[in-house]
């Protein structure tokens, strides 16, 4: 009998706005801005019924679908308490009151769910955190063949930790600290694997080393860096213009061999409106050099493509978070003290082989995540308020 009443009753807007601002000021503004969003829905299903939907549309509307299932979801539960308590004024036995007081409890519990649902929802997602693929370029630094030791420590860190993600991970290319033999002056790791974009993007940055290298003598502390960028793969709509492209072809050079600086297979690709250039002469081919340089400076130019826009999606919510830019030092490794920081979240931990060995990278991770999930969900309750004020 309740139900059937509850089911029955409508409400009018004054009374639905009046309930959910009681329940939370935020639920109030979430819930008008997925109305928008259910208006903007509904058009597209009219553009449907009539058959005029393109791709664009049509994605759009998939994406809309989860909002507008949440949106339903609190118009159904606003709706019940608001029937359960013009049942309640009605009068009734102290047993049906307690439980229509109930109901109305449960809702509420339920409509505290949907706006967490909601607010993740809302916030501005980044729309290459599905990329599965990339490149992780790790550069040694300051530091001479100390930069290059520490270059190495990190390509081992990042490998061990996708193996830890279950990730698939192999080397591209590593070069060697000539002088020394060994370490790491350029390598290149390429990983695959679920979610590995959206984890691995916040490594890009310098970072730094505090430790007595294996060259120093007199047992000093000496700082060298290393420098890291993730280099997500293109997407099949970029494209770089021929026009934008001058390829030199010159004389490999390396330790010698049969074939060093006697044939021209070396290539260098510039990009001539950015002036970044590329050279590849790991092979002795010419036209596979071109290829693989071109594909560097293609993955190269994506990412600029990709930071360019996260900074746009940054200023226009204006957002001020530390550690964005990739030239940013962002982590520093202190080894006599077994301390890592890192210097965008004030996250410090203990134990440097753990952190080597990939196991608490994924808690520095995690914490930068949620700085950047905070700094958007506070960005977005802002935005949610001014517009209430118009």
């Amino acid at each position: 009998m309740i139900k059937k009443f509850i089911l029955n009753c409508h409400l009018n807007r004054f009374q639905f706005s009046n309930t959910l601002n009681n329940i939370s000021k935020t639920l109030y503004l979430i819930n008008q801005r997925l109305g928008e969003l259910n208006t903007e829905y509904e058009m597209y299903q009219e553009h449907t019924i009539k058959g005029d939907m393109n791709e664009i549309k049509r994605r759009r509307m998939n994406e809309l679908q989860p909002k507008i299932h949440i949106y339903k979801q609190i118009q159904a539960s606003v709706s019940v308490i608001e029937d359960a308590k013009q049942l309640i004024s009605l009068g009734g036995t102290s047993d049906e009151i307690s439980m229509l007081n109930e109901e109305i409890q449960t809702q509420i519990e339920y409509l505290k769910k949907y706006q967490d649902e909601a607010l993740t929802q809302l916030i501005e997602q980044d729309e290459y955190d599905h990329i599965r693929q990339l490149n992780v370029e790790v550069r040694a630094g300051v530091g001479g063949s100390e930069g290059s030791l520490f270059a190495e420590d990190i390509i081992g860190m990042i490998q061990n930790y996708a193996s830890l993600q279950n990730w698939d991970c192999r080397v591209i290319s590593i070069q060697k600290d000539t002088q020394i033999g060994k370490g790491c002056k350029t390598g290149i790791l390429q990983i695959t694997g679920d979610n590995v974009y959206q984890q691995l993007k916040c490594e890009s940055g310098v970072h730094k080393v505090i430790r007595v290298p294996e060259t120093e003598a007199k047992g000093r502390l000496h700082s060298s860096t290393a420098s890291m960028i993730v280099l997500p793969k293109v997407t099949d709509n970029f494209h770089l213009s021929d026009k934008d492209l001058k390829y030199e072809f010159m004389k490999a050079s390396g330790p010698g061999g049969q074939h060093v600086n006697k044939t021209e297979s070396a290539c260098r690709i510039t990009h001539i409106p950015t002036g970044i250039q590329v050279v590849n002469m790991e092979d002795r081919s010419q036209e596979r050099n071109k290829q693989r340089a071109y594909q560097i400076l293609r993955d190269k130019l994506f990412a600029i493509h990709v930071q360019e826009k996260q900074e746009r999606m940054a200023q226009s919510r204006k957002s001020q978070v530390a550690g964005s830019d990739r030239s940013d030092k962002i982590r520093t490794y202190n080894f006599p003290q077994e301390r890592i920081t890192d210097h965008r979240t004030n996250l410090t931990m203990y134990g440097m082989e753990k952190m080597l060995s990939g196991e608490l990278l994924g808690e520095f991770i995690q914490k930068y995540q949620e700085k950047i999930h905070n700094a958007k969900l506070q960005d977005l309750l802002d935005e949610l308020s001014n517009e209430n004020k118009k």
